[in-house]
């Protein structure tokens, strides 16, 4: 097998690496669970669109009632989808430029992806939501399989 293949190879695994030690180290942290929640309470995650990226001021939260404030900081209108466990269909709202915008959801444990179909995949950030009852950071959460699979990607193709 040649140098050439087998760099071929391993570069189709380096995504799928990368993004599960990311969830991994986002799921270890005492971060996990933000101070801004209080108990029984409607938390509240931020997301900032640009013109360039997407960024979320937590990246967990607790099960639960969840206001998502969208603020719209470039020059362009973006649009932001939601789609996880328990969304019978993509939560969506799109954002003129320079405004702000609200959606309340409920969110199930498991993992949501959060994206701007604008900025394309890249772009898109993931948020590990965990039990509402969770009341440590020793809490230990798994990426979805469909994360961590290579199923699809045709890793033995020459």
């Amino acid at each position: 097998m040649s140098l050439k293949t087998r760099i071929r190879r391993h570069s189709a695994l380096i995504p799928v690496g990368i993004l599960a030690l990311a969830l991994a180290g986002v799921a270890s942290t005492s971060s996990l669970l933000p101070s801004h929640l209080s108990s029984g309470g409607t938390a509240t995650l931020r997301v900032t669109l640009t013109d360039q990226r997407l960024v979320l001021s937590h990246e967990g939260m607790r099960a639960g009632e969840t206001t998502v404030i969208l603020v719209n900081q470039g020059r362009r209108r973006h649009s932001l989808t939601i789609s996880g466990p328990g969304l019978l269909r993509e939560a969506s709202r799109t954002v003129p430029a320079g405004k702000t915008a609200k959606l309340t959801l409920t969110l199930r444990k498991g993992a949501y992806l959060f994206a701007d179909p604008l900025l394309g995949a890249t772009r898109a950030r993931w948020v590990m939501v965990t039990p509402a009852g969770v009341a440590g950071s020793n809490t230990r959460t798994t990426p979805p399989d469909s994360l961590t699979s290579t199923a699809g990607m045709n890793c033995d193709a020459e």
